[in-house]
């Protein structure tokens, strides 16, 4: 386990798409009702203050960088499965899947992650008639996106957790289970120099969030991503101010 302060690193958190995000929208007549819906084409968009995160493309520009950070916690680990043998006293282990989560803590500003973490999806408008995998919109952003036919349309959509990894695919059919973060240790020193230090972790899901409010200091947010995928180190490469590579690269389907 590491824990970095704010200062020290600098994060990005993306979907599993090359280009497609998530963002708030409007929902109904409602005052102030807000719900998720798809974000076509995030990457090369302006942030503001409706898009949550933006596809893989964006990963490593200083516009999408997470702001406010304050700490950053990260725990790197496997799940083993102790075997034995019949004539042999030692007990061996064998590695079932990896264990990584990474908690995120920061200045609360926005509802943005609140809203991923609890819903609700977007039932209808456009790009897609319905922005729901499972055509209610009851469900939160928790699992990124897929894509998948709902409500007479088919195409990319919030997923609803109830499609396996594996089979969560894009409309390209590539693997795009969950989110990715990008926890740069260390930038580079120049272009391309490939000198940095970036801990890249696939396929997370959102596991857990808590607000803290305090009269005597800025509200707090904490939320937890995890994933059962092998994390790896980069060795922070730009191409036009954004990640490339394998970093960018979307997951194998023997990986997961």
């Amino acid at each position: 386990m590491a824990y970095f302060t704010g200062r020290d690193v600098r994060v990005w958190i993306t979907t599993e798409h090359p280009d497609d995000g998530i963002e708030l929208t409007s929902e109904g007549t409602l005052p102030g009702a807000r719900s998720l819906q798809v974000k076509t084409g995030a990457d090369a968009a302006t942030p503001d203050t409706q898009i949550i995160v933006s596809g893989l493309d964006a990963a490593g520009l200083t516009a999408w960088m997470l702001s406010d950070i304050t700490g950053v916690d990260v725990s790197v680990g496997a799940q083993d499965e102790d075997i034995s043998f019949m004539g042999i006293r030692n007990v061996g282990k064998i590695e079932v899947k990896k264990d990584t989560s990474v908690s995120i803590t920061r200045k609360k500003s926005d509802p943005k992650f609140s809203m991923l973490f609890q819903g609700k999806t977007r039932t209808g408008g456009t790009p897609y008639v319905n922005h729901s995998a499972s055509g209610a919109g009851t469900h939160a952003g928790r699992h990124g996106l897929i894509n998948a036919t709902s409500g007479g349309t088919t195409g990319m959509k919030v997923a609803d957790g109830t499609t396996d990894p594996k089979s969560t695919l894009d409309d390209a059919s590539n693997q795009c289970f969950g989110y990715r973060v990008f926890v740069e240790l260390k930038a580079e020193s120049s272009a391309d120099a490939g000198d940095g230090e970036v801990l890249v972790i696939p396929n997370c899901m959102f596991s857990e969030y808590g607000h803290t409010l305090s009269n005597e200091s800025a509200n707090e947010e904490t939320f937890t991503l995890t994933s059962q995928v092998k994390p790896f180190i980069y060795m922070g490469n730009k191409s036009g101010g954004a990640y490339a590579g394998n970093a960018v690269a979307q997951t194998a389907v023997g990986n997961l």
